[in-house]
C-alpha cells in the first residue's frame, strides 16, 4: 500500500516556531507493543486465514507468479492451517526484519497501490491462536526453517532450526496450529466470501470440503468516484447483489454486510454510523439516498482509503471518510442512478418475460407507477423497456 503522510507544520506560539518530533518506539518495548498488536484482532481465526493468504497473493501479484497459493485449512484430524506460496522467498539477510521485525514487510509493498500492508504486523498474527508456529523459506537454493514461539517471559522470539541445501521452487510457507473447537469451515468463507481471485488458491485434491463460490452480482458498472476538494478521481467498480444470492451463505456473511469496499482480495464492510451523517446532509438538502447502496460492492484501489492495522477493518481516517461520503453522494446521483436502471433492464437476457422485467426494476429501485401498462398482465413498466415486447 501506498502510503501518504502529511508533514507536520511547526507550531508557533508568539515569536518562537516550536519544532516538531516524531514519536519513536525504544527497543526495550517491543515486548510491549507485540503484546498489544497481538491483541488487536476481534476474530482470530479469521486473522490467521486473511493475513497469510493476503501475504502469499502480494508475493505472487508483485512478482508475477503464475502458480495457484497452496492452502490447507484446519481439520480436525490435522488442526493446521498452512499457506504456501511461489514468490521468490526472502533471503537471509533480510528475514529478520521483513518477517520478525515490526513496521517492515518489505519496500515493495509500502510502493505499490495493489497491495495492502507493509507493516509487517500480519507476519506476527499466527501469535494469536498458537504460542508456537514455523515459518519455512526457499530461497537461494537453500531451505531455511524457523520456529517462532515465545519464551518463559512472553517475548516473541525466533529460531532457525534448519538450513540445507533445497532444489525446491522458491517461496514460503507458513504453518500455524489451530484449536478445532474455535475455528469453523465457516471463518474460512467469511474471509474469502467476496474474493475475486479465490480461483488462484488451490486447496489441494485431499481437502474434505469445498469452498462456495463468490457470490454472483446482478450488475457491474464501472464508475469515477469523485471526493470533495481533491481533483484526482478514483477508478472504482460497483457490484450490485441481491438477497437472495448473499442468502445462500447463511450465517457465514452475517459479519460481511452490505455496502462495502473491496481492496485488492478482501472485503471491508462500511460501518453505517460514519455513513449516516452524509445520508442525512443528503436528506436535508431534500434528495433522496437510492436504498440499492445497502447492496453494492464498490471495488477500489488498495490506496483508496486506509485499513486498520490489523486489516480486520476500514480505517475512518479523514481520506477515508471523504471517500466514503463520495460513494454516498454517488447513490444520490440521478445521472448515475439512471445509468444503473438503464443499464439493468438492457442487461435482461433475450426471452426474459414482462414479469422477469418487472422484478428487475423492483430489484434496482426504478419507479414502476409511472410507466405504461402491460395489457396482458396489468403491470407498470417503464416505457423504455418495452421495445420489442408484446404488450
Amino acid at each position: 500500500m501506498i502510503l501518504t503522510q502529511n508533514e507536520a507544520p511547526p507550531v508557533i506560539g508568539g515569536d518562537i516556531v516550536c519544532k516538531a518530533e516524531k514519536y519513536t518506539i525504544s527497543e526495550d518495548a517491543i515486548n510491549h507493543i507485540g503484546a498489544l498488536l497481538e491483541g488487536q484482532y476481534r476474530h482470530p481465526e479469521k486473522a490467521v486465514i486473511r493475513e497469510y493468504v493476503a501475504n502469499a497473493l502480494d508475493a505472487h501479484r508483485m512478482f508475477g507468479v503464475d502458480k495457484k497459493v497452496v492452502v490447507h485449512l484446519p481439520v480436525p484430524t490435522d488442526p493446521v492451517c498452512r499457506v504456501r506460496d511461489f514468490g521468490p522467498g526472502i533471503p537471509a539477510t533480510d528475514t529478520g526484519d521483513q518477517l520478525f521485525g515490526y513496521g517492515c514487510s518489505g519496500d515493495g509493498k509500502r510502493e505499490s497501490a495493489d497491495v495492502i500492508g507493509g507493516f509487517g504486523i500480519g507476519a506476527k498474527c499466527g501469535y494469536t491462536v498458537s504460542r508456537t508456529f514455523t515459518y519455512t523459506i526457499w530461497h537461494g537454493g537453500r531451505k531455511r526453517i524457523y520456529m517462532c514461539t515465545k519464551d518463559e517471559t512472553d517475548t516473541s522470539v525466533s529460531i532457525l532450526a534448519s538450513d540445507e541445501p533445497s532444489d525446491e521452487p522458491s517461496g514460503v510457507l507458513v504453518e500455524v496450529p489451530m484449536n478445532a473447537r474455535t475455528y469453523t469451515v465457516q471463518s474460512a468463507v467469511s474471509v474469502l466470501a467476496f474474493m475475486r481471485q479465490v480461483d488462484m488458491l488451490d486447496f489441494g485434491d485431499n481437502c474434505p470440503y469445498r469452498l462456495p463460490k463468490p457470490p454472483a452480482s446482478l450488475l457491474d458498472i464501472e464508475v469515477s468516484v469523485k471526493q470533495d476538494g481533491v481533483d484526482a478521481v478514483i477508478p472504482a467498480k460497483v457490484s450490485f447483489y441481491s438477497k437472495e444470492e448473499l442468502g445462500k451463505y447463511g450465517s457465514a456473511l452475517n459479519d460481511q454486510t452490505l455496502p462495502g469496499i473491496m481492496l485488492g482480495d478482501f472485503y471491508y464492510p462500511i460501518d453505517d454510523e460514519v455513513m449516516t451523517p452524509f445520508k442525512t446532509d443528503i436528506a436535508n438538502r431534500g434528495d433522496r439516498v437510492s436504498p440499492l447502496l445497502d447492496r453494492v460492492v464498490v471495488h477500489m484501489p488498495c490506496s483508496s482509503v486506509q485499513v486498520a492495522p490489523s486489516r480486520e477493518t476500514l480505517k475512518y481516517s479523514e481520506r477515508t471518510r471523504r471517500v466514503v461520503k463520495a460513494i454516498v453522494e454517488l447513490f444520490a446521483d440521478p445521472e448515475f442512478l439512471g445509468a444503473v436502471s438503464k443499464r439493468a433492464l438492457e442487461s435482461m437476457p433475450e426471452g426474459a418475460s414482462m414479469m422477469d422485467f418487472r422484478r428487475r426494476a423492483l430489484l434496482f429501485d426504478q419507479p414502476t407507477d409511472n410507466g405504461v401498462y402491460c395489457r396482458k398482465a396489468g403491470f407498470a413498466i417503464p416505457q423504455a423497456d418495452l421495445t420489442g415486447l408484446a404488450t
